[in-house]
């Protein structure tokens, strides 16, 4: 059988079964099938959006990491709301924004809340609100063009996190001059990339700079993540 047999009799069934007409361009609830071998699994989809679009990703370049990746990248560092992060190559700020959404509660759909399909089912309603938490760490948005600070802070004046970060033009080499000594508990950044257009010796002194650096200014308990393509 194909994927379209089994969806044009699942559909069926399920529009005899509830009394229901199928609208497969605009449905008011979407539903998932996955089959694998002799197993199957039914899902329905209750959000209705994108879980992974940021709104917020207005001021971008052409590198721009998406909120899903730069949320991962700070989990599985470790990170909590309690330590100070610093992302030196911050571009457009994707890491210290979602970094400052898991840090306060806020959700990166704060203001998506009426999208949600599961608030439209007939038989439940939903109260939603923002649980906000103290926020007691610091959040660094760093990088060394000043055209990426300025967008860094816009995104995340859209995000609803502005006041909780921090937005500085600094280069790597004076990274120890701005922080001191075992001051940072994580480094979580997207450093540039090796590509045709930039020499092998640039990337290996910016990547020598980070880690001479990172050695003084973190603590020791502290960690490095770099996200790379």
């Amino acid at each position: 059988f194909t994927s379209a047999d089994v969806e044009k009799l699942w559909s069926q069934g399920i529009a005899q079964k509830y009394g229901v007409q199928m609208d497969y361009k605009h449905p008011d609830t979407t539903y998932f099938l996955q089959i694998d071998g002799d197993q199957a699994w039914f899902g329905v989809d209750f959000s209705g959006i994108d879980l992974g679009r940021r709104d917020y990703r207005i001021f971008l370049g052409a590198e721009a990491l998406k909120g899903t990746i730069a949320a991962g990248i700070l989990f599985f560092s470790g990170y909590d709301s309690k330590m100070s992060l610093c992302d030196p190559f911050c571009r457009q700020g994707i890491i210290p924004i979602e970094a400052a959404l898991i840090a306060t509660g806020i959700s990166s759909h704060k203001y998506d809340k009426e999208k949600f399909t599961f608030t439209k089912l007939p038989s439940l309603k939903f109260t939603l609100k923002d649980n906000d938490v103290d926020f007691k760490g610091t959040i660094i948005s760093m990088d060394d063009n000043f055209k990426n600070v300025s967008s860094s802070q816009k995104n995340a004046k859209i995000a609803g996190v502005v006041k909780s970060m921090e937005f500085s033009r600094t280069d790597l080499q004076w990274l120890d001059a701005k922080f001191g000594k075992n001051f940072l508990d994580r480094i979580v950044t997207y450093p540039p990339q090796l590509s045709k257009v930039v020499a092998d010796k640039v990337i290996e002194k910016v990547y020598h700079q980070l880690f001479y650096q990172s050695e003084f200014i973190m603590k020791k308990s502290g960690k490095v993540c770099v996200v790379m393509k």
